[in-house]
């Protein structure tokens, strides 16, 4: 887990970005004012397998404390944001945490339990001001999409598959991935007037 210190940033995307969606502006200033603690890498399959077929506190799982990349290390992929929220509350409990996330019923509605120490996907502010790492520039490597292969698994490097975790070339901040492979979940969805 990498320490993300708390700061300031632009959100969203500046007017004229003709790469960017209508829907990632206006470009607004959004303060975060506390550190928070994010993974290095994205989640492998065999980490999250082996975390919710778990029955008891396993031994060396690598989402905990790794310093390198786990070799060969696919990340999930394809799991819904329901099964995420499962995730990290089942790594909470082999980890001896309180949960972060209650479930509700059937309908499989979620809510937050305040004063939780457990694990818990970002908000899709942190999660933006992690990837930015500090950045104003279109790409949190420069102003050019042209080096992006040294941070990023894309269409044009990746032949179409996900690729193992931590081999391209980190932000500022240390994680790995942040750009390309595949989607990462977070807690709730952009939405202009939210924060």
């Amino acid at each position: 887990m990498q320490k993300i210190p708390a700061g300031k940033f632009l959100m969203g995307v500046s007017d004229g970005d003709e790469n960017a969606s209508t829907n990632e502006g206006p470009q607004h200033e959004v303060p975060l004012t506390n550190d928070f603690l994010l993974s290095k890498f994205e989640v492998t399959s065999s980490q999250f397998n082996e975390v919710m077929n778990a029955s008891k506190i396993p031994t060396g799982i690598e989402f905990v404390d790794q310093t390198e990349r786990p070799a060969g290390a696919i990340p999930i992929s394809g799991i819904t944001w329901f099964e995420a929220i499962r995730f990290c509350n089942q790594l909470s409990i082999l980890q001896g945490l309180q949960p972060y996330y209650k479930i509700h019923g059937a309908d499989e509605t979620v809510s937050i339990q305040r004063g939780s120490d457990g694990f818990r996907l970002p908000t899709e502010a942190e999660w933006e001001y992690a990837c930015r790492a500090g950045t104003q520039t279109p790409w949190y490597f420069g102003d050019s999409a042209d080096n992006i292969s040294d941070f990023a698994w894309h269409s044009d490097n990746s032949n179409g598959q996900a690729q193992a975790v931590g081999q391209k070339k980190p932000n500022a901040f240390g994680l790995h991935d942040m750009l390309g492979n595949v989607p990462e979940w977070c807690w709730d969805r952009f939405d202009e007037g939210y924060y």
